[in-house]
This record gives C-alpha cells, structure tokens and sequence, in this order.
C-alpha cells in the first residue's frame, strides 16, 4: 500500500507592502514575462540583475524597507500574518529557480524527487538534508550559500508589491504565474468489479491525479517584477527561521525565533489553493520531514 504524507496549510495561529529599495546546472530559458528586470550599467547591481553561481542562477534583491504580514482586509489572510515593517540593511542573491533535481543530483549524487524531472524542483527533501546541501556548495569556493531568512523570502517575493500576490490580486491570470489548484475538488470512487480492487483503482487514480498535478519545470510561468519564478506554488520552499510569532512592531534584519521546533516554510504548492500561495502565508513543518511538495531556494550572500 503506498502512503504519501504532504505539508498541510495553517488555517489559524494567531499584504500589502510599501516597500523602499536602496540602490534601486542548466535551466531552460523562459519566455520574458510583462515585467521587464532591469540590469545596472555599472557600479551596485540593479534590482533583478541576474549572475550564475555554482551553476546556479540568482537575481539581485537590494536592501530596503518593506510592511512584512498581511493587513487585516486582505481576503484568506490568518492571524499570525501580522502586519509590521521590516528592513533589509544588505542586498542579497536568491535563486531565480528553485533549485533544480539536476542541480541536487549533481551535488549530492542522488535525486529524492517524487516527480522525477531534472528540470522540475527538487522536492522529498527536509531541512537537515537541504543544509547538507548548503555545505556541499560552501566547500566549492564559489561563495556562501544559505537558506534565505523568511523575511528575506517574503521581501523578494513581493518584488515591491503591495498586492496579495506579486502578479497582483487579479486571479484570472493566476494560472501565466502560479502551480496551485484553484480548488479542492474529490474525484468520484472508481467503479470495480470484485472485493481485491477499489485499493488498487484507487491508487492508480491518485497517482493518475498526482501526474496532472505535480510540480512543473522551473520557469514554466512568468517571472515576478525582479526576476523570480515559481514564488507561488509548485514546490513550497524551507527558509532558515524557527517558526515564531512576529514581532509587534519594526524589525532589521529579523532571523525568527531564537528557538524551536518547526521550520518556516513559504510560498505554498502545487496542491494548494490560492489562499495559501499568497505572498504573506506562513507555514512551518519540522526540520527531518519530507514530501513531495517541499523543497528550497537558495540565497548566495553578496562578496
């Protein structure tokens, strides 16, 4: 018999953004999105810049300010989404992707995936295994890597958004942008013939359901305003905070609890509906678990 646990939204524990920026393996190529990313002439980079890192392709996130959490009118928010501003006193690289099979396996010699693609995100994939990960890469010489902080994740993701999502609150393009469901539907029981089959029908129907799901290759949708793919939906991403509340009032550089034990997760997946994609959901798992809906995002600290 086959079991298959998954991460499950936060409906309760107890965004609009204004933002103010200072400075202002192989992956296949995606077609440009309605957001140009601008690229500096010289000097700091610009917002959305791209470099390559340990064959890895990261944008520019510059330092600056935003309004972290969600405000009270935003549809589907939950109470631990408390709205307070935040700053990021110093810029940062974060994946353009999240990070590949290809680019697991080539670091570490083996693909946990379930839905096995060396273009689509690794997933199957814990915290502990994701740090493993981040030393492989630290011990090649070609900077320092980490998980992002969850105020960083959610920085990046709003791209200086002020919108329920970074596309915006218009749902009808959802699907140009994020891998989620729109909604939770059952499918009916397949019909059988004898006592030995529905357990058998029906697994091969989740499985079936699981293919027309599942996560997509990185990039297959457009691009966030600085340059990000996939920060809504298809593999939910491990950032490196305790899970915590927040706290009441501003915050620099806040890095979660001082301790814990669940892990903050961000951005949602492939089978969860809109509300738990958004930009300011939280959600948290502990650090030796695994599924096939979590995976990560790396961050390159700046030289």
């Amino acid at each position: 018999m086959r079991v298959i646990s998954f991460v499950f939204p936060v409906l309760a524990l107890g965004l609009a953004s204004v933002f103010t920026v200072a400075g202002a393996g192989e992956l296949p190529k995606q077609p440009a999105s309605a957001e140009p990313v601008a690229v500096s002439s010289g000097g700091a980079p610009a917002a959305g810049e791209q470099r390559t890192f340990a064959g890895i392709e990261f944008c520019w996130v510059p330092a600056g300010t935003f309004m972290m959490g969600s405000p009270a009118s935003e549809q589907d928010r939950q109470p631990n989404e408390v709205q307070h501003e935040v700053t990021i006193t110093k810029g940062f690289w974060i994946g353009k992707y999240e990070v590949t099979q290809a680019q697991w396996e080539a670091a570490m010699g083996n693909n946990p995936a379930k839905f096995v693609n060396a273009a689509s995100p690794v997933e199957q994939v814990s915290h502990d295994d994701c740090q493993r990960f981040v030393e492989t890469l630290n011990q090649r010489g070609e900077g320092t890597f980490r998980l992002p902080t969850e105020a960083e994740w959610e920085y990046a993701c709003r791209a200086g958004t002020k919108s329920a999502y970074s596309f915006g609150d218009d749902k009808s393009v959802f699907d140009q942008y994020a891998r989620a469901r729109h909604e939770v539907v059952k499918k009916p029981e397949p019909e059988t013939k004898d006592a030995k089959q529905p357990q058998v029908a029906a697994e091969e129907a989740e499985e079936e359901e699981d293919k027309e799901r599942g996560t997509l290759p990185v990039g297959s949708l457009k691009q966030n305003p600085w340059g990000l793919h996939d920060m809504h939906g298809n593999v939910a991403e491990w950032c490196s905070d305790w899970f915590g509340e927040y706290p009441a009032g501003p915050a620099t550089d806040p890095e979660g609890a001082e301790s814990g034990h669940l892990r903050i997760t961000r951005g949602g997946h492939w089978d969860y509906s809109p509300a738990f994609i958004r930009s300011a959901y939280r959600n948290y798992n502990l650090p030796d678990r695994s599924y096939g809906n979590l995976g990560l995002r790396l961050v390159r600290v700046a030289d």
